[in-house]
């Protein structure tokens, strides 16, 4: 192994950890943004979505 090659290999070792680590980190940042659950889509109001809540779906 070329010993003058020795410490570009390490640069290049940690630059690409530190891009994994930066891709995943903004990954799960944005994750809430692609990945959404729906909530709060009853159709009914007032008492009868009240029911619903404490009955389940139907």
């Amino acid at each position: 192994m070329d010993q003058s090659l020795e410490p570009l290999r390490k640069l290049v070792a940690v630059y690409a950890f530190l891009m994994n680590v930066i891709t995943t980190v903004a990954f799960i940042y944005a994750s809430p943004y692609y990945w959404k659950q729906e909530y709060h889509n009853s159709a009914f109001t007032g008492h009868a979505w009240i029911q619903e809540l404490i009955h389940g779906y139907p």
